[in-house]
């Protein structure tokens, strides 16, 4: 593998989009590949421009997913055991910093842990509160 190229799996992971998606930016973007074998290679100067000019544009953050700030909303639901519907509600009443790309929606890994580091402290008071 190059250091300088991204293989189709590599941007996968780190973006979160399917092969489909990248095969269209490849063709509309014309960005040069190089092939190892039977593994395509894109350039990594062009793949980061691509995400850099889409976050711009739309005023969102680029979300790779190896610049571990974000969860996603199936990693929230995995690590709290909350349901999906109730993080969305949860997103609508509280300061959680979020970005949409495309469909997908990320949540700041810093606010989403101290809104429930705060809330666990919340409910021990409470039952300490109760006790006395």
């Amino acid at each position: 593998m190059r250091g300088d190229c991204y293989s189709i799996e590599e941007i996968c992971n780190l973006y979160g989009l399917r092969k489909e998606v990248i095969y269209t930016l490849v063709k509309k973007n014309k960005i040069p590949e190089f092939r190892e074998g039977s593994k395509q290679y894109l350039l990594k100067t062009a793949i980061d421009t691509i995400f850099f000019q889409k976050a711009s544009l739309t005023g969102s953050d680029v979300i790779p997913s190896s610049v571990k700030e974000y969860y996603s909303i199936a990693e929230v639901t995995e690590k709290y055991g909350m349901k999906r519907d109730n993080i969305y509600c949860l997103l609508q009443r509280s300061m959680i910093r979020r970005v949409k790309d495309g469909k997908a929606v990320y949540l700041r890994i810093d606010d989403v842990d101290d809104y429930f580091k705060k809330r666990r402290e919340n409910e021990k008071g409470e039952v300490e509160d109760e006790e006395n």
